[in-house]
């Protein structure tokens, strides 16, 4: 016998929409679980990045702020540099006038222009390859600033201190030395 089913068709129960509706509404449940697991991935993704992003900032801030040292010292470097070139060309023009003149008088004459100050001198002999010089210092410092310059004077050899005497506020000297080439 078959059934008879009194219930309107849009009334009754379809085994087929049931499956439809239970797979559509797994398949929803899956793709809201799929778009919730891709939404936090990233998340994840976008922390990490923003984090590298952070960590190349701050080291592309460090390596501005090197080369703003750099630049600094680049500066100085520079200056120091020119000023280290204006030396030697004031070394050069030291040594050609010392080299050039090759008297031994020359010589003295420029070693006494360029190291005395509050010295001078009363009279200056050259006998048998000495130098006898007499003369007066202001004070007994700066004839020890003097004397002390010419110790340590590479071209002369022989150095003799014979006297130094106190002349009213003036300190007398004698003293004697010879150049050596």
């Amino acid at each position: 016998m078959k059934e008879i089913n009194l219930l309107p068709s849009n009334k009754r129960f379809s085994f087929r929409q049931y499956i439809f509706k239970k797979v559509s509404v797994g398949f929803m449940i899956a793709d809201l679980f799929f778009l919730i697991l891709v939404y936090g991935f990233n998340i994840y993704l976008n922390g990490k990045l923003c984090s590298c992003v952070t960590h190349r900032k701050k080291e592309l801030n460090k390596i501005i702020s090197v080369e703003d040292h750099l630049k600094l010292y680049e500066g100085e470097y520079k200056r120091l540099l020119k000023k280290l070139s204006e030396l030697y060309k004031e070394e050069k023009k030291l040594k050609s006038i010392v080299f050039v003149r090759r008297s031994a008088f020359a010589s003295t004459i420029v070693c006494f222009n360029t190291f005395t100050k509050n010295v001078g001198f009363e009279s200056i002999n050259y006998e048998d390859g000495h130098f006898n010089i007499t003369g007066l210092a202001n004070s007994l410092k700066d004839f020890q600033v003097f004397y002390y310059s010419l110790e340590n004077n590479v071209y002369l050899k022989d150095l003799r201190l014979y006297s130094v005497k106190r002349k009213g506020n003036l300190f007398e000297f004698k003293i004697s030395y010879q150049v050596e080439y």
